[in-house]
C-alpha cells in the first residue's frame, strides 16, 4: 500500500514538473531593455502589467503591478482580421496598496486586448479618448523566459 502511494505521488510530481516546462513568460519590452541598461527606474515599465504567463488558447495568467499572478478570463475575438483575446475584469487584480483608485476605474471602463504580433505580445488598453499599447517579449539574447519570477531574476543578474 505504501509503495503504491509513493509511486502515485512520484508520478504526480513528475507530471506537475513536466507540465511546468511548457510555461513561457512575457515581460514588458521596455522593462527588459531598462534592466539590461541597469536603469534604476526600470520598475516604472511594470505598470500596470508586470507580465503574462502561458499565452495560448487555453490559459492565460497575468501579473498586475505588485500583485499576485492570477488566471484571467478572456474572450477570443477577431478585430480587423487579427485574432485577439479580450481580457475581462482586470480591475479586480489591481493591488490598491501600490496603485491608485483612478487606475482601477480606468481599467474597469477600458476594453483591453492582448494578441501576438510577430514575436511580440501586444497589450492594448482602449479608453474612450485614447489607446495605450504595450509590447511584451518572451526572450532576450536567445534566453527564453519560463516564468515571470525566473525572468526577472535572470535580468537582475545580467
Amino acid at each position: 500500500m505504501k509503495n503504491t502511494f509513493l509511486l502515485n505521488l512520484l508520478a504526480l510530481t513528475h507530471l506537475a514538473c513536466s507540465g511546468q516546462n511548457n510555461l513561457n513568460a512575457w515581460l514588458p519590452e521596455q522593462y527588459v531593455k531598462a534592466m539590461i541598461l541597469k536603469d534604476t527606474s526600470a520598475y516604472k515599465y511594470l505598470i500596470p502589467v508586470e507580465g503574462f504567463e502561458s499565452f495560448d488558447d487555453k490559459e492565460l495568467y497575468i501579473l498586475m503591478y505588485k500583485s499576485e499572478i492570477n488566471p484571467v478570463k478572456t474572450i477570443k475575438t477577431t478585430i480587423n482580421g487579427k485574432i485577439m483575446y479580450q481580457l475581462l475584469n482586470l480591475q479586480y487584480y489591481i493591488n490598491l496598496k501600490y496603485n491608485s483608485r483612478e487606475l482601477v476605474n480606468r481599467i474597469a471602463k477600458a476594453s483591453i486586448y492582448v494578441f501576438k504580433s510577430g514575436d511580440k505580445l501586444l497589450l492594448e488598453i482602449n479608453e474612450m479618448n485614447k489607446k495605450e499599447t504595450y509590447y511584451f517579449i518572451d526572450r532576450i539574447d536567445g534566453y527564453e523566459f519560463k516564468s515571470i519570477r525566473e525572468a526577472k531574476k535572470y535580468l537582475q543578474n545580467k
